[in-house]
């Protein structure tokens, strides 16, 4: 190896091939991911539902910034949908995998088939456990079309938005989706 090849594959202290800097930044990056300070102050124990009483933000007296309000709940529960249906996905696959392994009951253990069904328990308890989010954003939308109602009357306008605001809560597909 040349001197010029050495010099690029030296750590910046001289010594070594360059992987304790490497090592160094990785470890300062998980110091800083793991540091207390960006933990929530919330703590949450299952089956508590008090992490769910948050206040409500004071609604803004502007159409457009309520709109803008609105897409940031909508938003969340795009997100909330993605996570939901890909938690399906994986009940659904434990699902035919179960059914497989049913089919070769007596060639397949008992422990093994009542693992498969106490992982498809967990899976929709999982997906079940996202419901209380569905359902604040849910109020939300709703709060948001009633305060936009409210304004549209103290202004003398007929409020044509609010059966389209409570339609964006989609409720039929949710029902379906924590019925899997």
């Amino acid at each position: 190896m040349s001197d010029s090849t050495k010099d690029r594959h030296q750590s910046p202290t001289g010594t070594g091939t360059g992987t304790g800097s490497f090592k160094s930044a990785l470890s300062t990056l998980k110091r800083a991911a793991t540091n207390t300070s960006n933990k929530s102050n919330l703590s949450f124990t299952p089956g508590d539902d008090s992490i769910f009483n948050i206040p409500q933000d004071p609604l803004p007296d502007n159409p457009r910034d309520l709109e803008g309000f609105l897409n940031r709940h909508l938003s969340a529960l795009d997100q909330l949908q993605r996570t939901v249906d890909g938690r399906n996905q994986e009940i659904k696959d434990y699902c035919t995998r179960a059914a497989y392994y049913y089919n070769l009951k007596p060639r397949i253990s008992g422990q093994f088939l009542r693992q498969l069904d106490a992982e498809i328990h967990v899976l929709r308890q999982q997906r079940n456990g996202l419901q209380p989010l569905v359902q604040m954003r849910h109020d939300e939308i709703v709060r948001i079309a009633d305060h936009r109602k409210m304004l549209d009357e103290e202004r003398g306008l007929e409020c044509t938005v609010y059966e389209m605001y409570l339609g964006f809560r989609k409720l039929g597909d949710w029902e379906e989706r924590f019925s899997i």
